[in-house]
């Protein structure tokens, strides 16, 4: 029996190639925010509508068996150099591409003149892109942070679940009373690093650290120990909304623990119970 062979010819001239990078830049160059915002809403609608391959959004448990579904929501920077441009008769006028998306600010660790923010929003279970903002200079923490929980509130009416059931986890850019308190009021739950170390000196706060430790955690690796203590239920504001702290104390085992004691960053978790029950919404995994 005979094998037949056949042979294929690629034409190079047929292949569709990519974009070059000047004609890439020319064409991200034309699009205006009103462009950006509508391609923006046609991928989270895209988002919401597809139930596959995540028949579940996932999420932790707690005690109570109420399910939390995390998102992280992370506010990042990017510095960028801006070197001499060249002036002579025989070149154009210089002009500086980063103008328009970059501005100086806080540059933090990294080298640069110009810093552009970003804020990124992640389902932690299923890493879901939610969605990302910009802006140059140090951006619009408090207003991308509100935009993030509209998408969350969004994203929740879409899988059945109360806005109170989503926990945004935030880092330390967002520890501030006043931001914390503007997720609160929205009714959307949230895991944080606060910085805010005048809580530290309430009596209710000092009362909680005069008691031993609930827990002490000892790092396998660097030997370094951690006193864990929960304050059960503390106003963020006067009349704010409960919430349950948790604060962590780094430990000197080789001096005295009166003297040991250095708070190092406290948690923030909302609470939408009465002030007594307020400490069965911490959220365990399952």
């Amino acid at each position: 029996m005979e094998h037949a062979s056949v042979q294929f010819q690629v034409n190079p001239t047929s292949v569709p190639s990519l974009p070059s990078r000047s004609a890439l830049s020319r064409f991200l160059a034309a699009l205006n925010e009103q462009t950006v915002e509508a391609l923006r809403t046609q991928f989270l609608e895209d988002l919401l509508e597809r139930a596959t391959p995540f028949s579940h959004p996932g999420g932790v448990w707690d005690r109570r068996d109420q399910q939390y579904v995390v998102v992280d929501v992370d506010g990042t920077r990017q510095a960028a150099r801006q070197r001499a441009l060249p002036h002579l008769p025989t070149l154009p006028e210089p002009h500086r591409r980063l103008t328009q998306v970059a501005a100086p600010g806080y540059t933090g660790r990294k080298r640069g003149e110009v810093v552009r923010t970003r804020t990124t929003i992640l389902q932690a279970h299923t890493h879901q892109w939610l969605g990302t903002f910009g802006g140059a200079d140090n951006g619009d923490l408090r207003g991308g942070l509100e935009r993030a929980c509209k998408l969350v509130i969004s994203y929740a009416t879409k899988q059945q679940l109360l806005p109170s059931q989503m926990l945004l986890r935030l880092d330390g850019a967002y520890g501030d009373t006043a931001v914390l308190s503007d997720v609160l009021e929205m009714g959307v739950g949230v895991i944080a690093r606060s910085r805010d170390y005048a809580l530290l000196g309430r009596p209710e706060v000092l009362a909680v650290l005069s008691r031993p430790p609930v827990v002490r955690w000892s790092h396998p690796e660097s030997g370094m120990v951690r006193d864990l203590y929960d304050c059960s239920s503390i106003r963020l504001l006067r009349e704010g909304p409960w919430v349950f702290r948790s604060f962590s104390e780094e430990v000197n085992l080789e001096i005295s623990s009166s003297v040991a004691r250095k708070p190092l960053d406290s948690c923030t978790e909302e609470s939408n119970v009465s002030e007594p029950d307020c400490k069965n919404t911490q959220c365990t995994q399952k």
